[in-house]
């Protein structure tokens, strides 16, 4: 669109190029976070608020998880686990400490580092809540917060896919004008390395896969792992034959504790 000022004679003129206004349909063009599944209402709002302010969204290529629907599920509420599998075979440096059985405090081993929780789980989903710093990819480090959606998709009784969906907003507020210039690049810096965590489910699953016993050994040697938990993997992974179907469960389940005793943990501000 063109805009001209006229300053004196018709001849001498001021041509401003203004871009036009995204369209109406660009600017409702917004994936919604699914924020009105999720029971608490704590949760549902911040969710909901965040909904309307995140500034990089990324839907990751699907990873495959081998092994049972019962393994999967498994391995999404342990993610300490997994990343303790793929730091001992040396498959990445991420690392996550649990806190309660919701929620875990670490670090990618790479300048990125915060705390992560479990606020809503179904069957075929888990949606978790981030905030956190990255080093490192600025002269200055950039905090903000996350919302990870997690899908499963079923391809047969033994395979499924993991499918990631992130909503980031970045707090800093000169980084949150510029990633709308460069969006693409801070997407993949920012969504590829807060990914990292929940794709350590995938690799560690791949892992159990070709060797059980190696990796239960690992597990067993763990000082940071309850006696239960190294159970369950054994009783899950070792045992995969006793893993029956499914039956009779409830599609939305309350996010409790998967194991262990230990209460639900309020939500971090």
């Amino acid at each position: 669109m063109k805009m001209r000022f006229f300053f004196g004679p018709p001849l001498v003129s001021l041509v401003l190029l203004i871009p036009p206004a995204p369209s109406a349909d660009a600017q409702l063009y917004r994936p919604l976070i699914p924020f009105k599944s999720v029971s608490k209402k704590e949760h549902r709002t911040r969710l909901s608020n965040l909904a309307k302010e995140y500034t990089l969204y990324r839907e990751l290529p699907p990873s495959i998880i081998q092994g049972s629907r019962e393994q999967f599920d498994f391995l999404l509420d342990q993610l300490d686990l997994t990343t303790l599998i793929v730091r001992n075979l040396s498959l990445g440096k991420q690392q996550l400490r649990r806190n309660s059985p919701i929620e875990w405090t670490g670090d990618d081993g790479e300048g990125l580092s915060g705390r992560m929780t479990l606020i809503h789980r179904e069957k075929t989903k888990r949606i978790y809540l981030a905030r956190g710093r990255l080093k490192g990819l600025f002269f200055f480090p950039i905090h903000g917060r996350a919302v990870i959606v997690a899908n499963r998709v079923a391809r047969d009784r033994q395979t499924h896919s993991l499918h990631l969906t992130l909503y980031v907003k970045l707090d800093n507020r000169f980084l949150d004008v510029m990633t709308h210039v460069f969006s693409p690049l801070l997407s993949g810096a920012v969504t590829g390395r807060i990914s990292k965590f929940l794709a350590a489910t995938s690799i560690a699953s791949r892992a159990i896969h070709e060797d059980p016993e190696r990796i239960y050994r690992i597990i067993r040697n763990a000082e940071e792992l309850e006696e239960e938990r190294k159970n369950q993997f054994s009783s899950l992974f070792l045992n995969q034959a006793a893993a029956g179907p499914p039956g009779g469960e409830s599609n939305v389940q309350p996010v409790s504790a998967p194991s262990g005793p230990a209460p639900r943990e309020k939500l971090p501000k």
